[in-house]
């Protein structure tokens, strides 16, 4: 796992067993190894159930684990990872995407995100979506911010600079409202 990245320890019980605990410790990571059809307990506020080839996160907090280890997969992009020259997202993105990602946490925010990916700009992508709108925060390279709102049935677009990651409460706030219109 590349420096700096938080793993996290899952203690893995047998599919259905609520009792016995097992000393096992499971690192969520990039690449993970999992046995299918088996519990494992400890994430945050619920359970992670793997069964089969599919993750079921049954609580918002779980889902933020999952978007947790998408940001923590981009420390291991190459440079021109997209084939058109992009650059690897710098620790500085990172670290922005992961302050939006607390940021949801800790304010409760209605809004979850759908995905965290790598921007061709040079950066990270916090991406949400609902319906026919799509909105994302974007932490370029350089440090600064913005986020961009899509209306896809009408085309409408709007981007945002988000001054500091102090004011991200209000840019969540404000893509609430635009995702539940």
């Amino acid at each position: 796992m590349p420096s700096g990245s938080a793993a996290r320890d899952y203690t893995e019980l047998p599919a259905g067993d609520t009792g016995s605990r097992r000393a096992t410790k499971v690192v969520c990571g990039p690449v993970h190894v999992i046995r299918p059809n088996t519990q494992y307990e400890g994430a945050p506020e619920g359970r992670l159930m793997i069964h089969g080839h599919r993750v079921y996160f049954p609580t918002r907090a779980s889902s933020l684990l999952l978007r947790e280890l998408e940001l923590d997969h981009l420390r291991t992009l190459p440079d021109d990872w997209d084939g058109y020259g992009a650059e690897t997202p710098s620790e500085e993105a990172i670290s922005l995407a992961r302050m939006v990602l607390d940021a949801i946490h800790e304010t409760e925010s209605a809004i979850e995100p759908t995905r965290v990916v790598a921007s061709a700009e040079g950066g990270v992508v916090v991406c949400f979506a609902r319906g026919d709108r799509y909105a994302d925060i974007e932490c370029f390279n350089s440090g600064e911010m913005a986020f961009g709102t899509r209306v896809i049935s009408t085309g409408d677009i709007g981007v945002f600079p988000v001054e500091s990651p102090d004011h991200l409460g209000d840019v969540l706030r404000q893509l609430a409202v635009f995702l539940a219109m």
